[in-house]
């Protein structure tokens, strides 16, 4: 009916697990409980990390030493129908557009942002991810990585760069930009010290109608932190095709803190490693 919020219109993020493995609350203790269910499905249990808004694209997932999930995300404001009503504002939530990370502790979810929130107004500020009516933009993806001191380490690949981030539930420190060059498919992970390592994939940026806007890959990349500057460096070239499906890179950590990639050039569909 007119004026009514829908929820079948946002977008919800939900996490399945197995039964027993988590048995997580909807949502942090100082939220409202989302008017939506908790349900088996198989041997998995579904549950509703964040419901307001369009929440959940670019979605990543790491668990830390003791087996608590943390999940990356977009926030953005959900493209509305006539007579539907934006999500009211919730004092002390994250409000859109943003990066976010969802950690569990003891069956409890806590939204932390990782882009600045502004109070007056209520609002998020990053425009990276989101255009002037704080909509998604197309292309946007986020990658996590958990070191072995309980920090977190979000990066989210965007067509006007790369954008890195470390903290936790009580904050995250101001984001760099690893590179100012369209990017698509990054991944990271940490070595034993707590270094951070990213591949991605790097090129032109595609413009056409707003849903077709999209990095054309040039280049595969691997970057580390280097005291409180990226040291980029080429991996290999790869062939920019506008047809082909979007790939992701891959990156681990070996034993010996070595960093090893997989990806695929989009144009060859083969992989490499």
């Amino acid at each position: 009916m007119p004026g009514t919020r829908t929820l079948s219109r946002w977008t919800p993020l939900a996490v399945i697990s197995a039964v027993g493995a988590m048995l997580a609350a909807a949502c942090a203790p100082a939220s409202t409980t989302p008017d939506l269910p908790v349900e088996p499905a198989g041997d998995f249990v579904v549950n509703v990390v964040d419901s307001l808004n369009d929440a959940g694209r670019g979605t990543s997932v790491v668990l830390d030493e003791e087996g608590n999930p943390a999940i990356s995300y977009l926030l953005v404001k959900p493209v509305l129908r006539e007579g539907e009503l934006p999500a009211a504002v919730t004092p002390g939530e994250p409000q859109p557009p943003a990066v976010l990370v969802a950690t569990r502790i003891e069956n409890a979810w806590t939204r932390t942002s990782v882009t600045p929130q502004n109070t007056a107004p209520a609002e998020g500020e990053a425009p990276e991810i989101a255009n002037r009516n704080k909509e998604a933009k197309p292309g946007i993806s986020t990658a996590l990585a958990v070191d072995g001191d309980g920090t977190y380490h979000v990066i989210w690949s965007t067509p006007s760069g790369l954008y890195y981030s470390s903290g936790g539930r009580d904050g995250f420190q101001e984001a760099q930009r690893i590179v100012d060059l369209g990017v698509t498919g990054a991944s990271i992970a940490v070595t034993s010290g707590g270094t951070p390592w990213v591949a991605f994939y790097q090129g032109d940026t595609a413009y056409g109608a707003p849903a077709s806007v999209q990095v054309m890959p040039t280049t595969i990349q691997a970057a580390t932190l280097e005291g409180d500057a990226w040291a980029v460096e080429e991996i290999a070239p790869v062939t920019a095709c506008a047809d082909c499906p979007l790939t992701r890179a891959a990156i681990a950590i070996g034993p010996d803190d070595q960093p090893m990639v997989a990806f695929t050039d989009p144009s060859a569909g083969t992989p490499t490693l």
